[in-house]
């Protein structure tokens, strides 16, 4: 018998453990055309999964790696755009952590 409940919207927490900035300090300090390798993909797949990002970083292409906000034309509330902007935000709470700076993209 189906049960008359609306589920909630509840937005994940990621947690930033010291692993994971770790892994995120060096991904972000790797050179822009080093990103292409198969070590780097995987290591960056598992920084998503530590952050419980992995259906953003899969589907929705969205990466905390990524050094600018692009909403590829999306508008506001769509979901993709709500997924990119959510690494995007959590992009920002590690480099908070790390204490680094926002690297312009080259």
């Amino acid at each position: 018998m189906p049960a008359k409940r609306t589920t909630l919207n509840r937005r994940r927490t990621p947690i930033i453990d010291a692993e994971a900035l770790a892994l995120f300090v060096e991904l972000e300090n790797m050179p822009l055309p080093h990103r292409q390798s198969a070590k780097f993909k995987l290591a960056e797949t598992e920084l998503h999964d530590d952050l419980g990002l992995r259906w953003e970083h899969t589907f929705m292409s969205a990466s905390v790696l990524d050094r600018v906000f692009d909403a590829h034309g999306e508008k506001p509330h769509e979901r993709t755009h709500d997924e990119r902007l959510r690494a995007f935000e959590v992009r920002q709470q590690l480099l908070a952590a790390a204490g680094l700076s926002e690297k312009v993209a080259s």
